[in-house]
C-alpha cells in the first residue's frame, strides 16, 4: 500500500468518527425541541376546532336566520305584551293617554310600544280638530236651521195676515175715502158742476177723478178724448171743465132713453154709444151687458187684470177694451 492510499484512508477514518460524534451530539439536544413542536402543534389543533365549530355556528345562522332573532324578540314581545295591558288599565281608570299611563306604573316601554303610543297620540291630535269642526259646523246648522225657521215662520205669518186682510177687503161693502189728491179739486169741481146744472153729482164727479187718475197728472178726468183731442192734452182745471160738460151730455142721453145711473157711469168709460145698448137690451146696466159689449169691441181679445174688483167676480182679466169693472170701480167710493 503506498503511503498516499494510507494517508486517505486516515482521513476517511477520522471523517468518519467525527461525523459519528456529531451525530451523538445532536441526539442528545433533540428531546427539548421535539416538545416545543408537540406543545405548538396542540394550540393549532384547538384553534382549528375552534375555527370549525364557528364556522359551523354560522352555517346554523345561515340556514336558520329568523331562529335566533325570534328566540331574541320572544322575551321583547312578552314584555311590550304585558306592557300594553298595564297601560290599557292604567289608561282607563285614569282617563290618561297610554304614555302618561305607562310612566305612572312605572312599566318601561319599548322602542316598539313608544312608537305606537306616539302613533296613537298623533291620531287622537288629529282627530280633535276635525270634533271641534265638526261641533261647530253642527252648532252653525242648528243656528241656520233656526234662522230659517224663523224667517218661515215669519213669512208664513205675513203671508196669513195678508190673507184674511184681502178676504176681509174682498168681502167688504165698506166705502174707500177720496184721496187728498183728489179732494183739493173739490171747490173746482163743485165750480163746475154748478155751470152745467148737476150739482148733485159732484160725488159722483170725484170718484171719475179719483178712478181716472186719483187727482195726479194733469187731465185728471181724461176727457180730452171725449173733445176729440189726444190724451193728457188738457191742464187738471181743463179736464174738469171737459168732464162736466160730458157728464151733462151722457146724462142728457140717459134720460132720453130711459136708463139707470150706473149706464151712466159706464158710459163715461166706454163712450155715449153704450147707452143706447143698454136701452135695447132692458134699459138697466149689469154686468154681463158691460162685458158683453167689451167682449164685442174687442173682438174677444183679453188682457191680465189684477184688481179686486175683478177678483169678487171670480176674474183676473178683463176684455181689451175700456175696463167693464168701471161702474164697481166708482162704487168703491160712492
Amino acid at each position: 500500500m503506498s503511503e498516499n492510499t494510507l494517508n486517505q484512508n486516515v482521513s476517511v477514518s477520522n471523517r468518519s468518527k467525527k461525523h459519528a460524534s456529531d451525530q451523538n451530539a445532536n441526539f442528545g439536544k433533540s428531546a427539548p425541541s421535539d416538545k416545543k413542536t408537540s406543545s405548538v402543534n396542540k394550540k393549532i389543533s384547538e384553534k382549528s376546532h375552534n375555527a370549525n365549530e364557528s364556522q359551523h355556528r354560522s352555517k346554523k345562522r345561515d340556514l336558520n336566520p329568523g331562529q335566533e332573532s325570534i328566540q331574541k324578540a320572544a322575551p321583547v314581545r312578552s314584555q311590550q305584551h304585558s306592557n300594553k295591558k298595564k297601560r290599557k288599565s292604567a289608561g282607563a281608570e285614569n282617563g290618561k293617554d297610554v304614555k302618561n299611563a305607562a310612566s305612572e306604573t312605572n312599566v318601561p316601554l319599548s322602542e316598539t310600544a313608544r312608537h305606537r303610543s306616539v302613533q296613537q297620540n298623533t291620531k287622537e291630535i288629529r282627530k280633535r280638530p276635525k270634533k271641534a269642526r265638526k261641533k261647530s259646523k253642527s252648532g252653525f246648522s242648528k243656528v241656520l236651521a233656526l234662522v230659517l225657521g224663523l224667517i218661515i215662520l215669519l213669512l208664513l205669518t205675513t203671508a196669513g195676515i195678508s190673507y184674511v186682510r184681502f178676504q176681509k177687503k174682498l168681502n167688504s161693502t165698506e166705502k174707500l175715502e177720496i184721496s187728498d189728491s183728489v179732494l183739493q179739486y173739490r171747490d173746482t169741481v163743485e165750480k163746475y158742476a154748478a155751470q152745467y146744472d148737476i150739482e148733485e153729482y159732484v160725488d159722483y164727479l170725484l170718484a171719475i177723478i179719483q178712478v181716472e187718475s186719483g187727482g195726479e197728472g194733469s187731465d185728471i178726468m181724461q176727457s180730452s178724448e171725449s173733445a176729440g183731442l189726444d190724451v193728457n192734452t188738457y191742464t187738471p182745471e181743463e179736464s174738469i171743465a171737459q168732464g162736466c160738460a160730458y157728464f151733462k151730455e151722457l146724462l142728457n142721453a140717459l134720460n132720453y132713453f130711459e136708463c139707470d145711473i150706473d149706464t151712466l157711469l159706464q158710459a163715461y168709460n166706454y163712450g155715449n154709444n153704450f147707452i143706447v145698448y143698454v136701452s135695447e137690451n132692458g134699459q138697466k146696466y149689469d154686468f154681463d151687458l158691460s162685458m158683453a159689449y167689451a167682449e164685442e169691441k174687442s173682438n174677444g181679445e183679453k188682457v191680465q187684470y189684477w184688481n179686486i174688483v175683478a177678483l169678487r167676480h171670480g176674474m183676473k182679466w178683463r176684455y181689451k177694451y175700456g175696463n167693464m169693472f168701471y161702474v164697481d170701480l166708482i162704487h168703491q167710493y160712492i
